[in-house]
């Protein structure tokens, strides 16, 4: 048996737990052979929907989970009707350890869809997991401080994934022109400071600063017209971080001068970085470090920025741990 597959026993506690609980559940399509095999002519003439390409969360007060094994959705919304007749993935978390199976998602004669859990059911692992779900960040705007008041927790954003490298075709076709525009621009500001070339280092963030604060707006709403949401890890190795701030997309008539990043140049912060383990003993690596802001960048209409931060004091221990997920950037 492999060992990242639960025992009998162990199944049936996840079993009963699933029954006890009624737990959230997070459902994912399962690419086909069939469909692989597809010729491209078929591919385009019915393209998926965003709902049968994109993971959906079900939550606990939609499902039924029946003794004899069986998940049901008895008023199911259309985008998990989409997912009907097809392999899925179904993900979840029995004490805090994360759990998958797949099996196939089946309409009853009722109308219903109907999940069989499988005697195969497997452990999480940790490079299965979304990059916004690999860690939790904490900035500490007093790096001497850990009061609460002085703490703001760090969000994710799909499109820049972490410990990768980043590259130009990441940049989408029709931001390219300004994106380059935007890091010749970000690059000369870098060497009119002193020491500027020291501060640009082999430049594979500054991709990631210019993608960001040249490409598409952000559509989160807020009621609040000056509501900056929290800061984004856009890019980490182990010696940079870079973080985007962006203002929220509640009208056009903003003014420019609402805007105000969390971050001073030339600025200590501390940086709590919480990476989850599955498996053992111990259910977190921790690592803390302290890191300066070098450069703050904006875009045109000083609605996004982009902060740059160098570490300036981190653990030998900690800097091989970030070491073995992204090959150090000198």
């Amino acid at each position: 048996m492999n060992s990242n597959e639960l025992t009998g026993i162990e199944i049936q506690l996840v079993l009963q737990y699933l029954v006890d609980g009624n737990v959230p559940l997070t459902v994912t399509p399962v690419q086909n052979k069939t469909d692989s095999e597809k010729d491209d002519f078929t591919q385009k003439k019915k393209s998926p929907a965003f709902s049968a390409v994109f993971p959906v969360a079900l939550q606990a007060k939609d499902i039924t989970v029946l003794k004899q094994g069986i998940i049901l959705l008895e008023n199911p919304k259309d985008s998990v009707k989409a997912f009907s007749g097809k392999n899925v993935k179904v993900q979840f978390y029995f004490n805090k350890l994360g759990l998958y199976f797949e099996t196939q998602m089946k309409q009853t004669s009722s109308g219903s869809l109907a999940l069989v859990i499988p005697h195969s059911i497997k452990k999480i692992q940790e490079e299965e997991i979304n990059a916004e779900g690999d860690f939790s960040a904490v900035i500490y705007l007093q790096a001497d401080s850990a009061k609460e008041k002085s703490q703001v927790k760090c969000s994710f954003l799909e499109n820049y994934p972490l410990f990768q490298i980043p590259k130009w075709k990441d940049v989408q076709e029709k931001y390219q022109l300004k994106t380059k525009d935007c890091l010749q621009k970000i690059i000369a500001q870098i060497r009119s400071k002193e020491g500027g070339d020291g501060l640009i280092g082999n430049g594979v963030h500054l991709i990631t600063v210019s993608r960001f604060l040249a490409g598409e707006k952000s559509q989160k709403k807020s009621s609040n017209m000056q509501k900056v949401f929290p800061p984004s890890i856009l890019y980490i190795d182990t010696h940079r971080i870079v973080f985007g701030e962006e203002m929220a997309d509640f009208s056009p008539e903003v003014k420019s001068n609402f805007f105000r990043t969390i971050f001073q140049e030339e600025t200590e912060y501390g940086l709590l970085l919480s990476f989850p383990i599955f498996s053992g003993p111990i259910k977190e690596r921790i690592v803390y470090l302290n890191f300066k802001i070098d450069s703050i960048f904006y875009d045109e209409e000083k609605t996004k920025a982009v902060s740059v931060g160098r570490f300036t004091s981190i653990q030998e221990e900690d800097s091989r741990f970030l070491e073995d997920k992204f090959p150090s950037q000198k």
